[in-house]
């Protein structure tokens, strides 16, 4: 049997890389504006959007390897 992942299901190249927030905190990934948050690419989570959009900005985040 074969399942498709998130990332099969979604062409997430055609999406931008923003902040995004959940109930851990903020984070960097993906959303699509039907389906909402479709990724989610950073390692890492952040108490505050403004401490996430400097990650974003300088590039100083991990990337979250799939399993």
């Amino acid at each position: 049997m074969t399942t498709q992942t998130q990332q099969d299901q979604f062409d997430t190249s055609s999406y931008p890389i923003e902040v995004l927030r959940s109930a851990a905190g903020y984070y960097i990934g993906q959303c699509c504006p039907e389906e909402g948050p479709i990724s989610r690419l950073s390692v890492q989570y952040w108490k505050t959007e403004s401490d996430a959009e400097a990650a974003l900005a300088s590039g100083n985040w991990a990337v979250r390897e799939w399993a």
